[in-house]
C-alpha cells in the first residue's frame, strides 16, 4: 500500500519527516504512544497525584455564586466546591464533530496474513499498538474548495487571501489505512474476519457543520441529546468526497 502513495507513482503526495510540524500535508509515518500494549494517555502520562476522582455521584444542580459557577450537589446531598471555579457542559447550538467515512477492501494474496486477523500475523508486537503504520494528510483542490465556500455562504469568494479555508494552506481531511477491519463490529455488513480485508478511514479535519446539545428531559440523571449535523455546510461535503475519491485512486485503481 505505501508503494501507491510514493512521490515517483502517478498519485503520490510528498513524504512528511515529521507529521507535528508546520507544513504536514502528505504521507507521514503513524506515531502511537503505547506501553506494554497500553496507551498511555494524557493522564496516564502525567498522573492524578493532586486530583480527586468521583465516580459513580450523579450531580443534581450546580451550585452558583451571583452568576458563578462555584461548585455542585450530589444527590446524596453532598456539595463539592471548586477552588476557581468549575467548567459548565456546553449546551447550544455551536456543536462541532468530524465527521469520517470508513471503506473496506478486499487484499489481494490474504494467504500471505498480511492484515488481522490471520494466523500469519499473531505475533504478541501486532498487538501493542494500531494496525496502521502511516498516515496521509491532503488539502482539497482550491477552486472546489472556494465554490464551496461561495455556495455555503450565498457570496463570491474572489479574494483567495482572505479564505482561511485556504490560505494558509490547511489539511482538509485524513486518510489512515489499517491492516484489519477495525470497525465491522460496529457496523451491519456482514464482513468476514478471516484476515483478507483492510479498513480506510477519512477523516474531515476542517469541522465546518455546526449541531446542537440540549437536554433530553428536565431529569437530572437524563443524558445529553445530541445532533452533530454532520455535512451540513458543501465545504464538509466537498472535503469528504475529496477524501474518498482519493482513497478510490489509491487503493483500488493501484
Amino acid at each position: 500500500m505505501t508503494d501507491s502513495f510514493h512521490p515517483s507513482s502517478c498519485t503520490g503526495v510528498q513524504q512528511v519527516t515529521n507529521h507535528n510540524g508546520e507544513d504536514y500535508n502528505g504521507m507521514a509515518s503513524h506515531v502511537e504512544n503505547w506501553y506494554k500494549g497500553k496507551s498511555q494517555p494524557a493522564g496516564k502520562a502525567y498522573g492524578l497525584d493532586n486530583i480527586q476522582v468521583r465516580t459513580n455521584s450523579t450531580v443534581k444542580h450546580i451550585v452558583f455564586e451571583t452568576r458563578r459557577a462555584v461548585g455542585a450537589e450530589l444527590i446524596a446531598g453532598e456539595i463539592l466546591r471548586a477552588e476557581k471555579g468549575i467548567v459548565l457542559p456546553v449546551v447550544g447550538k455551536n456543536f462541532s464533530d468530524h465527521a469520517a467515512v470508513t471503506q473496506f477492501y478486499f487484499i489481494n494474496e490474504p494467504e500471505k496474513g498480511l492484515c488481522a486477523p490471520s494466523p500469519h500475523s499473531n505475533h504478541p508486537s501486532y498487538l501493542e499498538g494500531f494496525p496502521t503504520d502511516y498516515i496521509i494528510t491532503q488539502s482539497v483542490p482550491t477552486d472546489s474548495m472556494l465554490k464551496a465556500i461561495e455556495q455555503d455562504h450565498a457570496s463570491a469568494a474572489n479574494d483567495v487571501a482572505s479564505q482561511p479555508h485556504v490560505v494558509p494552506p490547511r489539511s482538509h481531511y485524513e486518510i489512515l489505512p489499517m491492516y484489519a477491519p477495525t470497525e465491522v463490529p460496529l457496523t451491519d455488513l456482514n464482513i468476514l474476519l478471516d484476515g483478507s480485508i483492510i479498513r480506510i478511514g477519512l477523516i474531515n479535519l476542517l469541522a465546518t457543520s455546526r449541531g446542537t446539545v440540549t437536554f433530553a428531559s428536565t431529569g437530572y440523571t437524563a443524558g445529553p441529546a445530541i445532533d452533530p449535523n454532520y455535512c451540513a455546510t458543501e465545504v464538509a461535503r466537498v472535503i469528504l468526497r475529496t477524501a474518498t475519491l482519493q482513497s478510490i485512486v489509491h487503493f483500488f485503481v493501484a
